[in-house]
């Protein structure tokens, strides 16, 4: 059999191994872009989860404290409690507590006291939460302002602000003793 010098059947050994360096290469590069784009990804979600739970906090705060006829601030800045206006002539007692770094809420359709004494079994608004509630001038207000830090995961967001209550209820009982 004759073989002729200029025939090449196949591939050498430094070839292949040049191939699977640029393979690995490459792969290695791809690799690094999914992670980051990985971590880019979680990072946006957990960000825009704090964004729309400070926005859920900050809308209960606001809408009530400006319905509200009175509010109370009890432990040290860390319970609220309202007698807010709902509809054209109801009235209901709501109340907030930053306990254990969750905020909860609570409310009652009739007047009379809340039971302050449990807000573990209140409704969860958000873990993550610290911070008070102070008022202008006194623990009656009738300015209300917040200053919440809101932590999901390692995304921290403020919830920061301000309401004056408005409303007038007259003839009504009180949400607290």
């Amino acid at each position: 059999m004759n073989r002729r010098a200029d025939d090449e059947t196949g591939i050498t050994l430094v070839e292949l191994i040049i191939y699977v360096l640029l393979a690995a290469l490459f792969l290695g590069l791809m690799a690094i872009l999914f992670a980051n784009g990985w971590r880019s990804q979680t990072a946006t979600t957990e960000r825009d989860s704090a964004t729309g739970r400070a926005a859920v906090i900050s809308n209960s705060l606001q809408t009530s404290i400006r319905n509200a006829d009175s509010f109370l601030l009890e432990a040290g800045g860390t319970v609220l409690r309202a007698k807010v206006a709902v509809g054209s002539s109801g009235v209901e007692c709501r109340a907030w507590a930053i306990v254990g770094g969750n905020l909860t809420y609570t409310s009652t359709p009739t007047i009379g006291p809340l039971d302050i004494t449990s807000p573990a079994t209140w409704t969860p608004l958000a873990e993550g939460v610290t911070g008070t509630f102070a008022a202008t001038p006194a623990a009656t207000g009738p300015r209300l302002d917040y200053n919440l830090t809101l932590t999901v995961a390692d995304q921290t967001v403020p919830v920061a602000g301000g309401v004056t209550r408005q409303a007038k209820i007259e003839g009504e009982g009180s949400c607290w003793p």
